[in-house]
């Protein structure tokens, strides 16, 4: 029998096993941050982040959401009254798919909601549940309700169908093919009995059921419709209009007079500026509400007056969504008021009353306190900047020395949430650089142009005395992949460590390139063959390579768990020892 010091021994050491196997943490890493930047990332990975922007009804009491869940996505409804949530259906993170996943629309007199996910479009009942599931045969582009009619659901190709699930009827069967001017069908809307509009990518049409006459009553070949609005009232559409000039992009937001609106112009142009998203009626359209970009951040705007009206910028960080309800009085917005994630916010125009209806975060999790957010430019010469986002680390100390750690993107939370492992790693106390850039992909040479833009930064950042320039490390998504692994061949041995997630390149393997080289994928990716050889091949060169697997994930990584699992996994990549 051993002695008792012993026994205790064995059993602390089978305690710390199993808390690491549970955990997902790795044995041989010594982690030399503090317990809270693990706190932020467990929190942070229960958030549920909103992947389309929130449809509520038009009496204001439900939203349908496309959110994350811990493996997937799943479309759930909220009772904005009470904050009860019901999950309608989910697919796993892997098989998610933005193009086949929509809110298509409420019916106008009662909590029913139609929606797209999977390819497959279905109709949910607060009192019945779900009430039918179909394939439209098409992409949908919106289905709404009409009364006498029931359910009209267009598809991109402009077939417009109706269909009925009232108890004990059959499907409906009557079919439109709409005309379409150009491109295809983009917004589709009911403005009365029998009458439907719709806009292609440069024209608004409007259309009578009963006699199948369509006309258009607004086009403009310069550019492309990119949403539409309609007030049943006053029968004046809200047209958000962009094209191209030599210099830059004009966005617009147009009122246009529908064929029964009282004279006047045909239309106004209500807003020019160079980054309108969309826009919707207030108050019977004597306002409007729309959304423009301004220092890289969606804003969202009121107008209460056509003539001179007052305008209200809404102090809030970022909207990522808005829609109308109760006849334009209420306002719902998708964003937030300061770093933290977003959330669904209720505006009253009339009182300027701004509340919160809805908060992402699972119940009984705190929100903790996070790294503020700070936005910088770095010169890259010719008179050229290259903008960033900056987190410096928690508990700053003068004179003491902060890891630094760069990736390719922005500060964002939708639709996928790098903020999570940027808060994180910020919480340990790194300072966090993302660099800003929209690349095409299409075209490779403004892929490896991202180099220069993570360089004028990196040359910024490494003048800093707060810099530890000896603890450098980058990270990339995608094809942010091929500018991390470029850098990394360019400058061998400058770089403590780099971190590959979903990568679709690798740096050469050699002597000297890298301290560490971590890599992350989505199961159903299938990279695991490749990681294998390349794990070889980096071990062979001197360097280790330590690559993960997210359970259920796909090339682009939403899911809560995934988002905690990388959080954690950078955690120990950058402090580990």
């Amino acid at each position: 029998m051993g002695r008792p010091g012993s026994r205790w021994a064995v059993f602390g050491a089978l305690v710390v096993l199993c808390s690491l196997a549970v955990t997902g943490r790795r044995l041989w890493v010594w982690a030399t941050y503090p317990r809270k930047a693990i706190a932020v990332a467990e929190a942070l990975g229960h958030v549920s982040i909103l992947q389309k922007p929130p449809l509520v009804d038009e009496s204001g009491n439900w939203a349908a959401l496309v959110r994350t869940t811990e493996r997937g996505i799943e479309i759930a409804v909220v009772d904005l009254r009470d904050g009860r949530s019901r999950s309608l259906a989910e697919t796993p993170d892997g098989r998610y798919h933005a193009n086949l996943t929509q809110l298509l629309g409420w019916r106008s007199n009662g909590p029913e909601l139609a929606y797209c996910i999977g390819g497959l479009m279905e109709v949910w009942n607060a009192d019945r549940g779900r009430v039918r599931t179909m394939n439209p045969g098409g992409k949908p582009v919106g289905m709404q309700w009409m009364e006498g009619r029931g359910w009209l659901c267009v598809t991109s190709d402009g077939r417009l169908q109706q269909h009925s699930f009232e108890p004990g009827a059959g499907r409906g069967g009557q079919e439109w093919l709409l005309p379409v001017h150009a491109g295809e069908v983009r917004a589709f809307r009911v403005i009365g009995p029998d009458r439907i509009a719709w806009a292609d990518r440069t024209s608004v049409w409007e259309g009578d059921l009963g006699t199948g006459r369509w006309q258009a009553v607004w086009r403009d070949d310069r550019g492309q419709i990119t949403a539409l609005d309609h007030d049943p009232v006053r029968d004046w559409y809200l047209v958000t209009y962009s094209y191209r000039t030599n210099r830059m992009t004009v966005s617009q937001l147009v009122a246009v007079r529908g064929s029964r609106a009282s004279g006047g112009a045909q239309s106004r142009v209500l807003v020019d500026e160079e980054s309108v998203l969309d826009g919707c009626w207030l108050q019977g359209s004597e306002g409007w509400a729309y959304r423009s970009v301004r220092n890289n951040r969606p804003r969202a705007v009121v107008h209460t007056g056509w003539w001179g009206g007052t305008t209200r910028v809404l102090e809030m960080e970022a909207v990522y969504g808005l829609c109308a309800a109760q006849g334009g009085r209420v306002l719902f917005l998708h964003g937030s008021l300061s770093n933290e994630p977003p959330g669904l916010w209720r505006y009253e125009a009339a009182t300027d009353r701004l509340t919160c209806v809805w908060w992402p975060l699972e119940p009984g999790v705190n929100l903790p306190a996070l790294q503020p957010v700070l936005a910088g430019r770095a010169p890259r010469g010719a008179g050229h900047w290259a903008s960033f986002d900056l987190l410096p680390p928690a508990g700053y100390q003068r004179g003491r020395k902060y890891p630094l750690v760069i990736g390719l993107g922005a500060y964002e939370w939708t639709p996928i949430a790098h903020a999570v492992s940027a808060q994180a790693l910020a919480q340990a106390g790194a300072y966090v650089v993302l660099v800003k850039y929209r690349w095409d992909q299409s075209r490779i040479e403004t892929v490896y142009d991202h180099t220069n833009h993570v360089l004028a930064v990196e040359r910024l950042m490494r003048e800093h005395p707060s810099v530890d320039v000896d603890r450098v490390y980058l990270f990339g998504f995608s094809a942010g992949t091929a500018v991390v692994s470029t850098l990394a061949e360019m400058y061998p041995a400058r770089y403590r460590g780099i971190m590959l997630f979903n990568p679709v390149a690798f740096p050469g393997p050699r002597a000297g390139l890298t301290r560490r080289v971590l890599a992350t994928y989505g199961e159903e990716e299938g990279l695991g063959t490749q990681l294998q050889r390349q794990q070889v091949a980096f071990c062979r060169a001197g360097v280790p390579l330590e690559w993960y697997v997210h359970p259920h994930g796909g090339h682009v990584i939403r899911a809560r768990a995934s988002l905690r699992e990388r959080a954690l996994w950078t955690l120990d990549f950058v402090f580990g020892r």
